[in-house]
């Protein structure tokens, strides 16, 4: 297994190339199409935690459109969904992932 330094990591991309190289399949094409899932532009990072925080959205079964804050981890480069928590916007999402990063914190709790 890979160890990503955090400042290595500078957009999705390096996120995507990082996971695929660790052979999970959170971004392959056929998990992206099942969960009609997009990835946002842009990365919040959490130095304290060697976490990197990105949005996608996905649609569910009632076909609207959900965005949820996930999380990238520098060590293992395993993507998970950071809280258990849906926007129904991306600006949301963004605003809170934005804010975790400035508090170097995955906490809401001072949001």
């Amino acid at each position: 297994m890979t160890t990503q330094a955090i400042d290595n990591i500078h957009s999705v991309e390096d996120i995507m190339i990082a996971n695929k190289n660790v052979k999970q399949f959170f971004f392959s094409p056929a998990t992206m199409r099942s969960f009609k899932s997009r990835v946002l532009d842009g990365i919040y990072k959490i130095p304290s935690e060697d976490l990197v925080l990105f949005v996608t959205s996905e649609k569910g079964l009632t076909d609207v459109r959900e965005y949820c804050v996930r999380s990238f981890d520098v060590h293992t480069s395993y993507c998970d969904a950071l809280i258990d928590h849906r926007y129904s916007t991306a600006r949301e999402a963004k605003r809170d992932a934005k804010k975790m990063s400035k508090n170097d914190s995955t906490s809401l709790d001072n949001l």
